[in-house]
């Protein structure tokens, strides 16, 4: 998918950063930033938080649909522990509810961390992530997502 894009779109990647640029118009139309952290405890990758932005321009749909599930499952799941943050004002918590799917599908775990208490608990059904029911959503927990331990 990443050289596969099509004519006019060009992927550009500064460390944990891909950003994807409509050459027509110079725009940036989707970006992945990461923010490469100290590995958890006992964990063997490095922690990533991650935002990710997209264009809402219905021109870029098909150009930038599927992006993040090819960064994560090709890129980032292999090197480091997603941390997506659960609170921010632009969350689109239907797209991170998603991904976490995505992710699971792909033979990822998905985890809580709850900031408050630090404990990791792994979220073993999509449902409880849909439903809330794993309290992923709010301001203390983060979700990290990982293929590993």
């Amino acid at each position: 998918m990443m050289d596969d894009l099509p004519y006019g779109y060009r992927l550009e990647q500064q460390g944990t950063c891909w950003e994807v640029v409509c050459e027509i118009t110079n725009e940036v139309i989707y970006r992945l930033n990461g923010e490469a952290k100290c590995s958890p405890d006992n964990w063997v990758k490095p922690l990533l938080n991650i935002s990710v932005w997209r264009s809402q321009d219905v021109r870029y749909r098909k150009v930038i649909s599927g992006f993040t599930e090819h960064l994560m499952q090709h890129y980032l799941l292999p090197n480091y522990v997603v941390a997506i943050a659960c609170d921010s004002p632009d969350l689109q918590r239907d797209f991170w509810v998603r991904q976490c799917g995505y992710a699971m599908a792909f033979g990822a775990t998905i985890w809580r961390h709850d900031l408050d208490s630090r404990e990791v608990l792994p979220v073993a059904h999509h449902a409880a992530i849909r439903d809330n029911s794993a309290r992923l959503w709010g301001r203390s927990a983060q979700v990290w997502i990982s293929n590993c331990c």
